[in-house]
């Protein structure tokens, strides 16, 4: 599928970056003259870099980039790292540009509501019934506390690589944020997506995986709730819901909840009783 053309236009710079680095390195560590690398630096102070990227981003890739510089003959290993870290951008920003996260190759929260709304079109047209839920990975930010990023984003991965496990071909699964996820079951009512999440729970099981605090240990789980949207449902609502019943403070971890639909009054009148 090709790029669309204002996405290339934005990251056009960044491949023969990579190249003017490579010649650099080559040229510095051969005792050539060697012209320092600006074409990173360019991209990074345009608009294109400003719409992709956040500015820590930015200035984290500006801070990278003086420090290889000021090394003057960097050592292999810094250079791949940096390197790695450029071409790790380019795929990520293409990759999340067709539809897919480039951490865990599910659907990316970019083409989430739209694809929601399609289905949500096509039960009001023909009653093609789907059913929707939120999984989210269970005590995500002690995990992140104690062992970092990188640890974390490796549980993401397997949680995610376990979604799929779970899913029909033709079902879709998206991350939604950093601990938790979007599944999409077509064609479904709300006890199939259920089966789909106990199927989820048993794959967790059978990777009988412990995270070991100090002097607890703890298996890893994941919470879920599921709902059948109706026909006028809005997508943002429908998330909203579905992502406030399972942070409901009432609720246990590891468990799957059915969501119901509730019209704004009723939501009212229920968050008074609470």
């Amino acid at each position: 599928m090709p790029l669309e053309y204002g996405l290339e236009q934005k990251i056009k710079n960044i491949a023969p970056a990579l190249k003017e680095y490579s010649a650099w390195f080559a040229a510095v560590h051969s005792d050539t003259p060697a012209t320092v690398p600006g074409l990173l630096l360019g991209w990074l102070g345009g608009e294109g870099a400003a719409e992709l990227l956040k500015p820590e981003q930015i200035e984290e890739f500006r801070q990278n980039h003086h420090k290889l510089i000021a090394a003057g003959k960097p050592n292999p290993g810094q250079f791949e790292d940096f390197i790695a870290e450029l071409a790790s951008l380019e795929k990520k920003i293409v990759s999340e540009n067709l539809g897919y996260d480039s951490l865990t190759s599910l659907r990316s929260k970019r083409v989430l509501v739209n694809d929601l709304k399609k289905e949500l079109d096509r039960l009001a047209r023909n009653g093609q019934q789907f059913t929707v839920a939120i999984a989210r990975i269970d005590g995500f930010q002690k995990i992140r506390d104690s062992f970092g990023e990188d640890k974390a984003r490796d549980y993401v991965v397997l949680v995610s690589g376990l979604i799929k496990k779970s899913l029909r071909a033709f079902d879709d699964a998206y991350v939604f944020a950093d601990d938790k996820f979007i599944l999409c079951m077509k064609q479904s009512e709300a006890r199939g997506g259920i089966a789909a999440l106990e199927r989820l729970r048993h794959e967790l099981e059978r990777e009988n995986i412990t995270i070991n605090f100090g002097n607890e240990k703890v298996p890893l789980t994941v919470s879920c709730c599921v709902a059948e949207p109706l026909p006028d449902e809005k997508v943002h609502e429908l998330l909203e819901n579905l992502d406030a019943d399972l942070n409901n403070p009432r609720n246990e971890s590891d468990m799957v909840l059915k969501h119901y639909e509730m019209s704004p009054l009723e939501r009212y009148v229920q968050a008074a009783k609470e």
